[in-house]
């Protein structure tokens, strides 16, 4: 008997032992859940808590449901340092990241360290109108060099610059392929930041500035049409109001 229970004890402590030398995968799931105040979600965890992989989504509390941000699987090695609260993990995508992407930091505070991350195009949609009338798709990546994020009792506290390249735009309403290419600066200072719209090449001249603060986006700019404006017209009803600046005809973008 007492060796039975000898036994049984000594099971449950090899299985507590291997669980805090390599815990499942669902613990990062719960953690960033936590973290992120259920607006990130891991899905499909697999692997350990050290060294395992899964889907970047986003819940919908109102429809009780969830769907993926990115496409692609998320794999992570982190280091055992973060037993002492200190975070290095080495996260990889190779269907949105150039290269691995490193956070470092503590529970609290992270520094995500230079990448590219290559977007699908429909998540332009998010910033409203007119993104989601015309529907663009192109080539879309995202760039910073040191980014921090800080979490805390509100949304999620982010400083430090981005840039996001919107290259050969296109949009099934209209014939002129593609449109032009452009690029949106972001200067991000905790829960408020601004953004710059300006314009690299094409038919289509989108220039502007906007605003954010609690996650919240205000912009207010213009779009011109350098050629084909004929052509470019019936699109252009649908961003907005047409005015006259400095003798030219405009469109007001404001979203």
């Amino acid at each position: 008997m007492i060796r039975s229970l000898t036994l049984m004890l000594l099971c449950i402590i090899a299985l507590i032992g291997g669980a805090a030398i390599s815990p499942p995968a669902s613990w990062l799931a719960k953690i960033v859940e936590i973290q992120t105040k259920g607006q990130v979600i891991l899905g499909d965890p697999s692997g350990s808590f050290w060294k395992g992989s899964a889907i970047i989504g986003k819940r919908d509390n109102q429809k009780n449901t969830s769907k993926a941000i990115f496409p692609g699987r998320l794999f992570w090695t982190m280091s055992p340092s973060v037993l002492i609260g200190k975070i290095a993990i080495t996260i990889s995508n190779d269907s949105i990241l150039s290269q691995p992407l490193v956070l470092t930091g503590w529970w609290n505070s992270y520094q995500l360290q230079e990448t590219r991350v290559n977007l699908p195009s429909e998540k332009l949609t998010v910033f409203g109108a007119p993104f989601n009338t015309i529907r663009p798709s192109g080539k879309l990546s995202l760039h910073w060099k040191d980014i921090i994020i800080i979490f805390g009792n509100s949304l999620p506290k982010i400083y430090g610059k981005m840039t996001l390249s919107l290259d050969n735009i296109v949009t099934e309403l209209s014939s002129i392929r593609p449109l032009g290419s452009y690029v949106m600066s972001f200067v991000l200072n905790g829960d408020i930041g601004e953004l710059e719209l300006s314009t690299k090449n094409g038919a289509l001249h989108l220039t502007g500035f906007g605003e954010i603060e609690g996650g919240q986006v205000k912009f207010s700019g213009y779009a011109k049409a350098v050629d084909k404006k004929k052509e470019l017209r019936n699109l252009m009803n649908l961003l907005g109001q047409w005015k006259t600046v400095n003798g030219d005809e405009v469109v007001q973008l404001v979203f």
